[in-house]
């Protein structure tokens, strides 16, 4: 369930503090940048960014995915809204391919700090 109102760089207003910094999201887009993510950085993960809004694309497929162990991979499938439809397991997927392109994306990833800062 969404919280009652947007968190700091989330309203999209003119008087945004972010306004300048984070392309135009989708609600449940905001939603995560302002009450999921946040949440799992400070618990520990390593969540980065690459935002393609405003530079070309590095290389990185537009197709998100999760690798797990350098050997499983699940797509994640989204609604034009932002919001997840489901996950789907590939089935002996091509691991170089994947490994490759996590590597382009770290490369060319920022910290979710930083990117938000």
């Amino acid at each position: 369930m969404a919280p009652d109102g947007p968190g700091p760089c989330g309203s999209r207003t003119d008087d945004d503090p972010c306004q300048d910094r984070l392309p135009t999201l989708t609600p449940y887009s905001r939603y995560l940048f302002d009450w999921c993510i946040p949440g799992n950085v400070a618990a520990g993960e390593d969540y980065r960014m690459v935002d393609v809004t405003s530079r070309p694309n590095p290389g990185v497929p537009e197709q998100d995915f999760w690798l797990f162990d350098e050997a499983v991979v699940v797509h994640l499938n989204y609604r034009p809204d932002g919001t997840q439809i489901n996950r789907a397991l590939i089935q002996e997927p091509d691991i170089g391919k994947y490994l490759a392109w996590r590597d382009l994306a770290m490369e060319s990833a920022v910290p979710f700090s930083a990117y938000r800062a």
